[in-house]
């Protein structure tokens, strides 16, 4: 009797410790479902402003049949806290038609989001300050305009800004200089105004620098000058004056300014 008790109680535990890890497979924790449960709804929220789309681009955006990171453009991440968490929005080229949705500053974990060559119009919403994690954006080639949030200055890990070819206006932030990785800031063909800020002196690891073709004034900050990665400026049909500071050590693309020795 003492054994067969023994086999049943063996037998009762195993059993027991096998409804655990089943049942632990099949419930996902509470916190990554949640999370999930953001983007999805982010990506919803984006969809929805969307008024026009003429490729289909978003047609597997909320179907059943098709998990959140197999949506077209969707790409999400492997490991760690990021898996199965939106890391990368790429959609350009579409032609789609609508407005950029601040909800996209719900994808907590987004470190691209390229939007290129739509028809997006509206502001560029100044809740992307949010996204921490945000390395590169390109909102170039739309019809976006408004101002270019300051708020931008809080996504620290930015190396990358393409907002040119719409029609933003306003003035250059200042604070974008708190960006310690920006390598590339292009703002052409917008109609940004005011001066060129001196404080861009302060962007160390600056290699492209592409304002032309806006309505900017002022003379070119000296700080310029002494950005030793800085490559190639263009700050072409703008309506500087002065002088182009002595040092600078990159090609400089000028032309059609009021600057002295202009060509």
């Amino acid at each position: 009797r003492n054994m067969v008790s023994a086999e049943l109680s063996m037998l009762v535990s195993l059993l027991l410790a096998l409804a655990a890890s089943t049942g632990s497979a099949r419930i996902p924790h509470a916190g990554t479902a949640t999370s999930n449960s953001s983007d999805h709804s982010a990506l919803l929220s984006f969809k929805s402003l969307i008024r026009d789309d003429p490729l289909q681009a978003l047609e597997s955006w909320g179907s059943r049949s098709t998990p959140m990171c197999q949506w077209h453009g969707v790409a999400c991440g492997r490991r760690g806290r990021r898996r199965g968490r939106v890391v990368a929005l790429d959609l350009g080229d579409l032609n789609l038609l609508g407005a950029v949705s601040a909800s996209v500053a719900n994808l907590t974990f987004l470190r691209r989001l390229h939007l290129p060559g739509n028809r997006l119009h509206g502001a560029v919403p100044s809740a992307l300050g949010h996204l921490r994690y945000l390395k590169r954006l390109n909102l170039s080639d739309n019809s976006l305009d408004g101002a270019i949030p300051p708020s931008l200055s809080r996504c620290r890990q930015l190396d990358s800004i393409s907002l040119g070819y719409n029609r933003l206006k306003g003035k250059i932030p200042w604070k974008l200089a708190a960006l310690p990785n920006l390598g590339l800031l292009e703002l052409r063909r917008n109609e940004l105004q005011g001066e060129i800020p001196h404080e861009l002196g302060s962007l160390h690891n600056l290699v492209v620098l592409d304002l032309g073709h806006n309505k900017l004034q002022g003379t070119i900050p000296s700080e310029i000058s002494s950005l030793v990665n800085l490559e190639f400026v263009d700050i072409s049909n703008n309506r500087l004056t002065g002088e182009i500071p002595p040092g600078i050590g990159f090609y400089i693309k000028t032309q059609r300014n009021q600057l002295v020795g202009d060509q």
